[in-house]
């Protein structure tokens, strides 16, 4: 049988953020969280990136959970204002950890956390790291109680489920931007979490992702039939008929086509990983949430890969 979360039996404590909690509204039922698209700092409390849940006839599911045992229960006391149907599922995206460290707001009520074999798999070697990270960045009292919860369920495959009543695509992803990706389409609405498959005005983070892979995945939509796409950072966009889907999905192209062309460019005329590391500066994406923390970085990584193709070869 599954879980039943009892509104009501326990506090919900507050998130500790300027701005309030609110969802958005994208389709009956769907609701998402749009979060900044900057770099985790004190002032955001770590709320960046997206998250979201749909509300079902017999139930809830809850997409991505947020950085902190906090935020997770932020979101549970939104969810809480729009209905008191039970929490049946929390399904994580992607093994990022602005999406994860609320999964221990949702495991002391007993609710089942899904994700691909894959992510978990990163979450076990990288998130215990990733998560004292987050507490120097965020400090003690951001992140008190928060832990690493590992999902209780696995996939290695592409599903369809029943999760609160509503029919609900789980889908891979082929780790497009990081091992294990998944998104999640609610058939009854259109609506397509797609995790960070497509990021808007932000910087993507390729860490565990190829260019080449990520570009070619941008041309066509994990699910055709989607009528709505919520990114992993950025607002939600109509994925028919109008131009801002092509234009987002163009950007981000045209954001990992100038990174490679940088670094290869610099690697040819002989510079070395620190060189190159300062010259990629791509100034045209300047205004993009997290360049400041993101472009050293991804230079970085996207150096290494190629010098990595380069020696097996």
């Amino acid at each position: 049988m599954a879980p039943i979360l009892l509104w009501g039996c326990q506090s919900v404590a507050p998130f500790n953020h300027t701005d309030p909690l609110t969802p958005k509204l994208v389709a009956p039922g769907v609701y998402y969280f749009e979060g900044s698209t900057a770099a985790v700092s004190r002032q955001n409390q770590g709320f960046v990136g997206n998250s979201g849940f749909i509300v079902g006839p017999t139930g809830v599911t809850v997409i991505d959970t947020g950085s902190s045992y906090q935020h997770g229960q932020a979101i549970l006391a939104s969810i809480r204002r729009i209905t008191d149907q039970p929490i049946r599922l929390v399904v994580i995206t992607h093994a990022r950890r602005e999406f994860l460290f609320g999964n221990a707001a949702f495991a002391e009520w007993g609710v089942p956390i899904l994700a691909h074999a894959d992510a978990a798999a990163l979450m076990r070697v990288r998130c215990t790291h990733c998560l004292e990270n987050l507490t120097h960045e965020l400090g003690e009292e951001a992140m008190k109680d928060t832990r690493l919860v590992l999902p209780t369920q696995t996939i290695k495959a592409s599903q369809t489920m029943e999760s609160g009543g509503r029919t609900l695509d789980i889908v891979t992803l082929n780790g497009v931007s990081a091992p294990g990706d998944i998104a999640v389409f609610d058939r009854a609405s259109g609506v397509l979490f797609v995790g960070e498959w497509l990021v808007i005005h932000r910087l993507p983070m390729i860490q565990d992702a190829y260019a080449e892979q990520w570009i070619a995945a941008l041309n066509q939509l994990p699910v055709p039939a989607a009528s709505t796409i919520i990114p992993g950072y950025g607002p939600a966009v109509r994925a028919q008929g109008i131009s801002e889907m092509g234009a987002a999905m163009t950007a981000l192209q045209q954001y990992l086509m100038d990174l490679d062309a940088g670094v290869r460019n610099q690697m040819a005329a002989g510079a070395g990983l620190n060189d190159v590391t300062e010259a990629v500066t791509l100034p045209q994406f300047k205004a993009w949430g997290g360049y400041e923390d993101l472009q050293r970085l991804n230079v970085h990584y996207r150096y290494l890969q190629l010098e990595s193709t380069e020696l097996l070869h």
